[in-house]
């Protein structure tokens, strides 16, 4: 069924569905391909690497490291010919919560990219307000996996002084949890 579905999108996340849940290894790596083939058909780099999100997942649940190495490169290129720095905020910021759990050497390229496309100027010269929310919210997640003084270094980098409040309160409970010993949260 998840093969008859003629929307591309929906086909990726049908398909990652179907590929989380076998137990068959050789199905499951014929149906992550389908999954990312299909996201491929979508045309637009966010979407692209938005939807392909979906298979990057089951490869990091099954710890398929080598495959998620070469699929986070392939999407970080992909992205990276995307004009609109906010969109390619969004689609990073998809990757960089899919690729949390991956070991740094793989993760950490599309985190620092991810950093950059929010902080970057708009065409108009103005400052990417919606790319600086992106980065606000996932300040925990860069401190839990990229580590605390890189995440205060983000945060102070914010330019809009609401955002970089709320990015260092963030932060500091952060840090506050941690320090009575709560354990770490994996997600925002």
């Amino acid at each position: 069924m998840a093969r008859s579905i003629e929307d591309p999108w929906f086909r990726c996340q049908a398909l990652s569905y179907c590929a989380q849940h076998t137990e068959d290894a050789r199905a499951r790596d014929v149906l992550v391909r389908e999954a990312f083939d299909s996201a491929s058909l979508l045309g637009e780099p966010n979407r692209i690497v938005n939807v392909s999100c979906w298979p990057l997942s089951v490869l990091c649940n099954f710890g398929l490291w080598r495959e998620v190495a070469g699929h986070a490169r392939r999407l970080s290129a992909i992205i990276s010919t995307e004009p609109s720095p906010v969109r390619r905020a969004n689609a990073l910021e998809h990757l960089c919560m899919t690729l949390r759990t991956a070991p740094r050497d793989i993760s950490m390229p599309v985190f620092a990219q991810f950093a950059e496309a929010c902080l970057c100027r708009l065409s108009s010269g103005k400052r990417n307000r919606r790319g600086e929310s992106y980065l606000a919210g996932m300040i925990r997640v860069i401190h839990t996996h990229a580590g605390q003084d890189w995440a205060r270094e983000l945060a102070a980098r914010i330019a809009g002084p609401e955002l970089r409040r709320q990015a260092e309160e963030a932060l500091l409970k952060l840090e506050a949890d941690e320090s009575r010993g709560e354990p770490r949260p994996e997600s925002m």
